[in-house]
């Protein structure tokens, strides 16, 4: 299964193409595959995630950006606050993707 991430709001507001400037703030979250060191609260590129439920783990952040990619997800993300998602270059650049033996859901949100 494959999903195509835009912004996320927990709640169940649902996926939606974005393609906005983000401005730089204390409660942002960074997920990228760009060899970075990761270092949380990964607020800023150079220790950014790599990936995507690490970000979210972290209560300070009620943004996650998500650099372009394919993320694989082996267990399920769980957003149970309100907070956004978003694909940095929107939903035709960022996917997250199942692993092939797992069956759970990629995200589940509870907020």
């Amino acid at each position: 299964m494959r999903s195509h991430l835009g912004v996320i709001l927990a709640g169940g507001l649902g996926l939606t193409m974005c393609l906005l400037a983000f401005p730089a703030r204390a409660d942002t979250g960074h997920v990228a595959q760009a060899g970075q060191t990761p270092e949380s609260p990964f607020n800023s590129w150079q220790t950014a995630a790599s990936n995507i439920a690490d970000a979210v783990a972290v209560a300070a952040n009620t943004l996650v950006l998500v650099s372009n990619g394919t993320y694989t997800v082996t267990q399920e993300i769980a957003i149970a606050r309100v907070m956004e998602l978003r694909s940095v270059g929107g939903a035709d650049t960022t996917t997250i993707t199942r692993a092939s033996a797992s069956t759970n859901r990629i995200i589940n949100m509870s907020a």
